[in-house]
């Protein structure tokens, strides 16, 4: 017995549609842009930090970068980001407190950001 239930038949049809890279790479950035100014505001802005003071507060740091193949929203050289998101262990020190704050951000506005990269390749599919 064939098991139909219809990932079979969708594969086939997905297969057939022909959307440009273009128009693809287009949400991807048009998503990694809206991601970035949601996350912005949500950033520490302190300038007398003293990473900041060497590098740049994460706010001014935070930008969408085109790598050709992939879209990246990154922090530049602020590489502190990392111990701000996740915290860090108090083995010989009192640690950072996690503050989750491209995680959280993500994770309250995932809907509206998917909906952004697809709008194009939908609109693509429509003509």
């Amino acid at each position: 017995m064939v098991n139909n239930n219809g990932f079979e038949t969708m594969a086939k049809y997905l297969s057939g549609l022909k959307v440009d890279d273009s128009v693809s790479k287009e949400g991807l950035v048009a998503a990694a842009s809206q991601f970035a100014d949601k996350l912005r505001p949500e950033l520490p802005s302190e300038p007398n930090a003293p990473l900041a003071q060497t590098y740049g507060t994460l706010r001014d740091k935070l930008q969408v970068v085109d790598k050709g193949d992939h879209i990246q929203v990154t922090f530049g050289n602020a590489f502190w980001w990392l111990f701000l998101e996740h915290g860090t262990s108090p083995k010989n020190h009192q640690g950072i407190r996690a503050r989750n704050y491209v995680h959280n951000t993500f994770a309250a506005n995932k809907n509206t950001i998917m909906q952004t990269m697809v709008k194009p390749v939908m609109d693509a599919l429509k003509k």
